[in-house]
This record gives C-alpha cells, sequence and structure tokens, in this order.
C-alpha cells in the first residue's frame, strides 16, 4: 500500500483478519487491523470522500472500528450480520408444560414414513409419536397459553 500513489482509490473493501487466532495462523494474531498506522495508510490512498467497507468478527469489530476512527476515518453506518445456531426455532411454552405432565395423546406411525420405525415427525422410536392436545389441557398451560 506505501507505493500507492495518494488520493488513488475510490472505494476500499477488506476483510482484515479478526484477531481470533483462526487455526491458530500467526497470520490471525498480527494485530494489524487494530493498528491505526494501518488505517491511515488506507486514509492516505483513498480519494476525498471515499467510503470503505471493512469486515470484521463479531468478537473484534470493535477494536478495528476504534482504529479505523482513530486513524481520521468518520464511522457513519455499521452493517451487521446476525444469525443464531443452536437455538431452538420456537417452542410453545402451553404446550411444553402440558407434555411435561403427561398430557398427550399417543398414534400409530404413518404408513408413508420413509424410513422403518419412523414417525411423521421425523423421529425415530418404537414407532410411536407424542403429540401434545391441540389446546392447554393444565391450569398452568392455559395461564401461558399465547
Amino acid at each position: 500500500m506505501k507505493t500507492l500513489p495518494a488520493d488513488s482509490v475510490d472505494t476500499v473493501i477488506t476483510d482484515p483478519p479478526y484477531g481470533l487466532g483462526f487455526m491458530g495462523k500467526a497470520w490471525d494474531k498480527s494485530g494489524i487491523a487494530f493498528n491505526p498506522e494501518t488505517w491511515r495508510q488506507v486514509l492516505r490512498v483513498a480519494k476525498p470522500g471515499a467510503i470503505m467497507l471493512c469486515f470484521g468478527g463479531s468478537r473484534t469489530y470493535h477494536r478495528i472500528a476504534c482504529a479505523i476512527e482513530d486513524a481520521g476515518w468518520q464511522i457513519r453506518d455499521t452493517i451487521m450480520w446476525l444469525y443464531g445456531s443452536g437455538f431452538p426455532k420456537s417452542l410453545d411454552i402451553s404446550k411444553a408444560i402440558d407434555k411435561q405432565s403427561g398430557m398427550y395423546v399417543k398414534g400409530e406411525t404413518s404408513p408413508n414414513s420413509r424410513k422403518s420405525g419412523e414417525s411423521p415427525s421425523g423421529c425415530y422410536g418404537e414407532g410411536v409419536q407424542s403429540k401434545t392436545l391441540p389446546n392447554p389441557q393444565s391450569a398452568e398451560a392455559k395461564l401461558w397459553n399465547g
């Protein structure tokens, strides 16, 4: 970057090392993205009014953002990709209360099951499907309905 002339770049799109120690690689432990001097060099080659899109890790983006700001850039907007993993998709609390209380019906597996012993819900077992009753049954479940 030191060989690039000043005011020569319209837009900067970068994905610097996040400083997470990715797979134990040394390049991800360098701290280069947290160093304001890195971003001063980027600002030097950027034309006046140029924009930068800089990616960062969810645990270290604040360090990158501070270094960018300390180098003289203005932080205008932040775009985040938020995602969850390993979380339940949804839970009807009233049905969960009734199920824990044993208030459910049993039905036979579907004859159209894809695999032997697979219930219509996709669970493997002894060919019995457990399903809570459609409406809350217990007083506590009725309290939590909806």
